[in-house]
Protein backbone atom coordinates (compact mmCIF):
# COMPACT_ATOMS: atom_id res chain seq x y z
CA UNK A 1 0.00 0.00 0.00
CA UNK A 2 1.31 3.22 -1.27
CA UNK A 3 1.18 6.17 1.24
CA UNK A 4 1.10 9.61 0.23
CA UNK A 5 1.97 12.68 1.98
CA UNK A 6 -0.86 15.18 1.57
CA UNK A 7 -0.38 18.69 1.60
CA UNK A 8 -2.63 21.16 2.89
CA UNK A 9 -1.91 24.66 0.73
CA UNK A 10 -1.39 27.89 3.30
CA UNK A 11 -4.40 29.48 0.63
CA UNK A 12 -6.49 26.46 1.95
CA UNK A 13 -5.53 26.29 5.36
CA UNK A 14 -8.98 26.60 7.60
CA UNK A 15 -8.19 29.67 9.95
CA UNK A 16 -10.56 28.78 12.88
CA UNK A 17 -8.01 26.13 13.61
CA UNK A 18 -4.90 28.20 13.77
CA UNK A 19 -6.28 30.29 17.07
CA UNK A 20 -5.97 26.84 19.15
CA UNK A 21 -2.22 26.47 18.31
CA UNK A 22 -1.52 30.06 18.57
CA UNK A 23 -3.19 30.22 21.92
CA UNK A 24 -1.24 26.95 22.92
CA UNK A 25 2.29 28.10 21.48
CA UNK A 26 1.58 31.85 23.12
CA UNK A 27 0.96 30.43 26.67
CA UNK A 28 3.58 27.49 26.77
CA UNK A 29 6.46 29.85 24.96
CA UNK A 30 5.01 33.00 27.52
CA UNK A 31 5.43 30.41 30.52
CA UNK A 32 8.56 28.77 30.02
CA UNK A 33 10.22 32.05 28.74
CA UNK A 34 9.18 33.99 31.88
CA UNK A 35 10.18 31.23 34.41
CA UNK A 36 13.62 31.51 32.72
CA UNK A 37 13.62 35.21 32.81
CA UNK A 38 12.43 35.79 36.74
CA UNK A 39 14.96 32.86 37.97
CA UNK A 40 17.74 34.16 35.77
CA UNK A 41 17.55 37.29 37.40
CA UNK A 42 16.37 36.04 40.39
CA UNK A 43 20.11 34.22 40.85
CA UNK A 44 21.59 37.77 39.49
CA UNK A 45 19.42 39.10 42.85
CA UNK A 46 16.98 41.02 41.05
CA UNK A 47 13.36 40.47 42.93
CA UNK A 48 11.26 38.69 40.79
CA UNK A 49 8.83 41.25 40.40
CA UNK A 50 11.23 44.19 39.21
CA UNK A 51 11.72 41.74 36.20
CA UNK A 52 7.91 41.54 35.66
CA UNK A 53 7.61 45.58 36.51
CA UNK A 54 11.04 45.73 33.58
CA UNK A 55 8.38 44.48 31.09
CA UNK A 56 5.67 46.95 32.02
CA UNK A 57 8.15 50.03 31.82
CA UNK A 58 8.35 49.16 28.06
CA UNK A 59 5.08 51.16 27.79
CA UNK A 60 5.31 53.13 31.30
CA UNK A 61 9.05 53.64 31.27
CA UNK A 62 10.89 54.05 35.05
CA UNK A 63 7.43 54.75 36.53
CA UNK A 64 6.47 50.90 36.41
CA UNK A 65 9.17 50.01 39.35
CA UNK A 66 7.01 52.36 41.68
CA UNK A 67 3.97 50.64 41.40
CA UNK A 68 4.73 47.28 43.13
CA UNK A 69 2.43 44.12 41.79
CA UNK A 70 -0.14 46.03 39.40
CA UNK A 71 2.87 46.90 36.93
CA UNK A 72 3.92 43.82 37.51
CA UNK A 73 0.88 42.06 36.52
CA UNK A 74 0.64 44.62 34.13
CA UNK A 75 4.12 43.13 32.51
CA UNK A 76 3.20 39.77 32.89
CA UNK A 77 -0.05 40.10 30.69
CA UNK A 78 2.65 42.18 28.27
CA UNK A 79 5.05 39.43 28.20
CA UNK A 80 1.94 36.64 27.40
CA UNK A 81 0.29 38.99 24.88
CA UNK A 82 4.14 39.47 22.81
CA UNK A 83 4.81 35.65 22.98
CA UNK A 84 0.91 34.87 21.53
CA UNK A 85 1.37 37.50 18.62
CA UNK A 86 4.88 35.73 17.98
CA UNK A 87 2.76 32.57 17.91
CA UNK A 88 0.73 33.93 15.59
CA UNK A 89 3.08 35.80 13.24
CA UNK A 90 4.95 31.99 13.07
CA UNK A 91 1.67 30.16 12.51
CA UNK A 92 0.03 32.44 10.08
CA UNK A 93 2.96 34.36 8.33
CA UNK A 94 5.58 31.00 7.39
CA UNK A 95 5.06 29.01 5.12
CA UNK A 96 4.59 25.21 4.63
CA UNK A 97 8.30 24.72 3.71
CA UNK A 98 9.34 26.43 6.87
CA UNK A 99 7.25 25.05 9.73
CA UNK A 100 7.68 21.69 7.96
CA UNK A 101 11.94 21.95 9.57
CA UNK A 102 10.66 22.83 12.81
CA UNK A 103 14.17 22.24 14.68
CA UNK A 104 15.68 24.52 12.03
CA UNK A 105 13.07 27.17 11.76
CA UNK A 106 12.13 26.91 15.09
CA UNK A 107 15.83 27.84 16.42
CA UNK A 108 15.74 30.46 13.43
CA UNK A 109 12.72 32.43 14.75
CA UNK A 110 13.80 31.77 18.40
CA UNK A 111 17.19 33.94 17.90
CA UNK A 112 15.33 36.42 15.51
CA UNK A 113 12.76 36.90 18.31
CA UNK A 114 15.72 37.83 20.55
CA UNK A 115 17.31 39.93 18.68
CA UNK A 116 14.13 41.93 16.84
CA UNK A 117 12.95 42.52 20.84
CA UNK A 118 16.42 43.50 22.22
CA UNK A 119 17.94 45.49 19.33
CA UNK A 120 14.79 46.77 18.20
CA UNK A 121 11.94 46.87 20.46
CA UNK A 122 13.28 47.28 23.76
CA UNK A 123 15.44 50.38 23.08
CA UNK A 124 12.09 51.98 20.67
CA UNK A 125 10.58 51.81 23.96
CA UNK A 126 9.88 53.64 26.86
CA UNK A 127 11.57 50.82 29.05
CA UNK A 128 15.54 51.96 30.48
CA UNK A 129 18.04 50.70 28.44
CA UNK A 130 20.82 48.81 30.29
CA UNK A 131 23.48 46.29 28.88
CA UNK A 132 23.49 42.81 29.93
CA UNK A 133 27.07 40.85 31.07
CA UNK A 134 28.00 38.40 27.52
CA UNK A 135 26.77 35.38 29.50
CA UNK A 136 23.59 36.71 30.27
CA UNK A 137 22.76 37.63 26.45
CA UNK A 138 24.13 34.11 25.75
CA UNK A 139 21.25 32.43 27.93
CA UNK A 140 18.95 34.79 26.85
CA UNK A 141 19.32 33.70 22.97
CA UNK A 142 19.70 30.13 23.82
CA UNK A 143 16.85 30.39 25.82
CA UNK A 144 14.23 32.22 23.39
CA UNK A 145 15.85 29.55 20.94
CA UNK A 146 14.58 26.35 22.95
CA UNK A 147 11.96 27.77 25.34
CA UNK A 148 10.44 30.02 22.35
CA UNK A 149 11.33 29.15 18.83
CA UNK A 150 11.85 25.63 19.05
CA UNK A 151 7.82 25.17 21.24
CA UNK A 152 5.94 27.53 18.54
CA UNK A 153 7.69 26.13 15.73
CA UNK A 154 6.64 22.52 16.78
CA UNK A 155 3.33 23.36 17.86
CA UNK A 156 2.49 24.84 14.53
CA UNK A 157 4.14 21.44 13.16
CA UNK A 158 2.01 19.53 14.75
CA UNK A 159 -1.41 21.24 13.70
CA UNK A 160 -0.23 20.91 10.20
CA UNK A 161 0.35 17.14 10.85
CA UNK A 162 -3.53 17.10 12.35
CA UNK A 163 -4.58 19.28 9.51
CA UNK A 164 -2.74 17.01 7.09
CA UNK A 165 -4.64 13.75 8.49
CA UNK A 166 -7.91 15.61 8.87
CA UNK A 167 -7.89 15.91 5.11
CA UNK A 168 -6.68 12.61 3.88
CA UNK A 169 -9.50 11.12 5.69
Amino acid sequence: MMHETIRVSDQNRPRGSAWRAIAAAGILAGALDILFATTLWASLGVPRVAVLQSIASGIMGPAAFASGWSTAALGLALHFAMTTIMAAAYILGAPEAVRAKPWLAGSLYGAALWAVMNLIVVPLSAAPVTLSPAPVIAAEIAAHIFLVGLPIAFIARRRDRALAQKFAA
